[in-house]
């Protein structure tokens, strides 16, 4: 069966994992949040985040944080599988 979630709590849960995330970014990269945030918004995996459809919402922000990490590095990023 193929997950659902509502608008309402789409919204609420993508804006939770983003500031998660971008709080992490801001730690790892030594930059300040406001900087990370600017990154984050503008890299490809929060352009996946963003669209219900792709089930990236599923993911930890700590996973969040590695494909952002592997898009900085490479440009791209792939999506870990789920065990």
């Amino acid at each position: 069966m193929e997950a659902y979630i509502e608008p309402v709590r789409f919204s609420i849960l993508l804006t939770s994992l983003a500031s998660q995330t971008i709080k992490e970014i801001a730690v790892r990269h030594k930059i300040p949040e406001l900087e990370a945030a600017r990154l984050f918004y503008n890299s490809k995996v929060y352009k996946m985040l963003e669209n219900e459809k792709t089930k990236i919402w599923h993911f930890s922000y700590m996973s969040l944080c590695m494909m952002y990490d592997e898009e900085k590095e490479n440009g791209c990023f792939s999506i870990p599988e789920e065990t």
